[in-house]
């Protein structure tokens, strides 16, 4: 299944608070990618997430309690893992940059 390039397709309008928008700014600036760019970005990596949390809302307005809750707990356990996973190739990656680090000197 092919997918529509990131310029294309449905548009969103949403109005951000000033804390949201400073961070989406600092964030953008620093990666050097557009605001809309980014919050595209962590959409798209959150997907599986996103679609588990759906059913699991659509379980529940059915009065599918047991069934919603579980695939929230799903969406949660996945969500956990990506970011412990996140949490050890940062702390990798830190300690790489740390012994290539020359010390400094006054």
């Amino acid at each position: 299944m092919s997918r529509k390039p990131a310029n294309q397709g449905p548009r969103v309008n949403l109005t951000l608070t000033p804390e949201i928008d400073a961070v989406l700014t600092s964030l953008s600036k620093s990666l050097g990618v557009g605001k809309a760019t980014f919050v595209r970005q962590v959409l798209d990596e959150s997907l599986p997430q996103l679609q588990l949390m759906a059913e699991a809302a659509a379980k529940v307005t059915q009065q599918q309690i047991p069934d919603g809750l579980g695939l929230l707990a799903e969406a949660l356990q996945q969500a956990s893992g990506k970011a412990e996973q996140a949490q050890l190739d940062l702390k990798q990656t830190r300690r790489a940059a740390m012994r290539k680090r020359k010390p400094q000197r006054d």
